[in-house]
């Protein structure tokens, strides 16, 4: 069929590019190849016969509308042309003549719109009417969540088992359900909010809200834990531990025990470390927050928690320091516990940093091999970066950090930057990286695992100001820039 045709030419096309931005050059197709691609396409629609819509879809706040599918159609009718988001300035061609049983005319109304319940996202619809040159140019479309839940928590901590229903919903989604205990009951049949006090029961509450519009449905789940108390206690096990204090260079066993009201189930509980402290063993997720903390995360469940982990207290030279240790459980502090390292003497010493970090707007997308998650970072160094994945990954999530200072024989630090992502380390095939640098500085990039190593870069472009450096790189957990400037000895 032809719709089943240009489906195969188009992966095959997709096919074709990727294969290019890996085999051709090993670093510098990435970007351009795409938009070269892009715009070579739009060229060449006057004379190709073929009827498409183009347009653009606007990012939300939070989602990247890269690759989302986009489905143009005719007013009233059931079938659809369908076309991808280009990472590309988020533009996107769709075919018109292959949807089925109508023939293309000048004068036709073709609407386009993003629908995607399983993200939860929506745009359009926009509507255009053909003329007779190759292509019709669409309004712009602006993609949204149709269900927006405000100040939710997985977790409440409470003397009542009631809690706060706050959320708003994109038009035409305006007839809201809420699914409780596997029974469904309407909220409202025409309503852009709700504001509503919802009775729940201590424990794990797992709810649904649905928002429609005719046959189309979207939903969010609900799963909230009410818990009307806690316990928490941490305790440090080694050879010369006394309370919370450690000895230098000293290996520590960390329990933590946490015993909550009632069950829980698939919450985080999260642990935040000083970076000078190095997590020797866990079971949980190690990922790296700040400058001054990395995160273990353990997804728990029960009711009576114990995790524990083993660390190595740094090597001070004389003077005692304390340092923060935070535990989360979802995102509230149930503790926060200083403990002093010393060499010599324990008493006095200097106070660490408490656990803190520069909020940065993540990324999220829809990621698959052969459609990367493709950011450009808001930074004086980082141009674009293209993240490709080994399998398909919903709400993918991506963002920098800043990290700490970079020691290293013979190199300034110009930069460091922690990726901050949910991305599994074994999920990530590639990583690609376009920077800039300014021509006077020797520039060398290193990639951060558990430690530096320094990476292959190479010049693509330059202007009167800085260098432009492409590199690609495997799974990592940061980059840090560097200026080369050897000792006297």
């Amino acid at each position: 069929m032809r719709y089943e045709n240009n489906k195969t030419v188009r992966n095959a096309n997709n096919k074709f590019i990727i294969k290019n931005i890996i085999s051709r050059n090993k670093y510098s197709w990435f970007i351009s190849e795409y938009l070269f691609f892009i715009i070579f396409v739009v060229l060449l629609m006057p004379i190709i016969n073929a009827h498409f819509v183009c347009g653009k879809v606007i990012d939300s706040e939070k989602m990247s509308a890269q690759w989302f599918d986009v489905r143009a159609f005719y007013p009233y009718d059931s079938k659809y042309s369908y076309c991808e988001v280009s990472p590309a300035e988020n533009k996107y061609c769709c075919d018109v003549e292959s949807i089925l049983g109508r023939a293309w005319e000048i004068g036709d109304i073709i609407m386009a719109e993003i629908y995607d319940p399983s993200s939860g996202y929506a745009a359009g619809p926009v509507s255009v009417v053909t003329t007779g040159e190759g292509y019709d140019i669409l309004p712009e479309m602006q993609l949204e969540k149709v269900i927006r839940i405000h100040n939710h928590s997985k977790l409440v901590f409470s003397n009542s088992s009631e809690f706060l229903l706050n959320a708003s919903f994109r038009e035409p989604y305006n007839f809201i359900e809420l699914e409780k205990d596997n029974s469904k009951s309407v909220i409202c049949e025409n309503c852009t909010n709700i504001f509503k006090i919802i009775n729940g029961s201590f424990g794990m509450n797992y709810l649904k809200l649905y928002a429609s519009y005719g046959n189309k449905n979207f939903s969010e789940n609900l799963d909230t834990a009410i818990l009307d108390g806690f316990d928490f206690n941490r305790e440090l096990y080694c050879e010369k531990c006394i309370g919370n204090r450690v000895k230098a260079n000293q290996e520590v066993s960390m329990k933590l025990m946490v015993n909550l009201s009632h069950e829980i189930n698939d919450l985080e509980l999260k642990e935040y470390v000083p970076v000078e402290w190095e997590i020797i063993d866990t079971d949980g997720e190690v990922r790296s927050y700040s400058k001054t903390h990395n995160m273990i995360i353990w997804n728990i469940s029960g009711k009576n928690i114990i995790k524990e982990y083993k660390v190595k207290s740094p090597n001070l030279w004389f003077f005692p320091r304390k340092y923060f240790f935070r535990t989360e459980l979802e995102n509230t502090v149930i503790s926060e516990d200083l403990i002093k390292v010393y060499r010599f003497f324990w008493f006095l010493g200097f106070e660490g940093n408490r656990v803190s970090r520069e909020l940065q707007n993540r990324i999220y997308s829809r990621i698959l091999p052969g459609r990367p998650l493709v950011i450009k970072p808001n930074n004086s160094e980082i141009i674009r970066m293209g993240i490709f994945p080994k399998k398909r990954i919903r709400n993918s999530e991506f963002g920098l950090v800043e990290g700490g200072d970079v020691d290293l024989d013979d190199y300034e630090e110009i930069n460091f930057y922690l990726f901050d992502t949910n991305l599994n380390k074994e999920d990530i095939k590639m990583i690609y990286i376009e920077f800039k640098i300014q021509k006077d500085i020797n520039a060398s990039m290193f990639v951060f695992n558990k430690d530096f190593k320094k990476s292959e870069i190479e010049v693509f472009k330059e202007d009167e100001e800085f260098y432009y450096y492409n590199s690609t790189i495997g799974s990592a957990k940061g980059i840090a820039f560097l200026s080369y400037e050897p000792g006297w000895f």
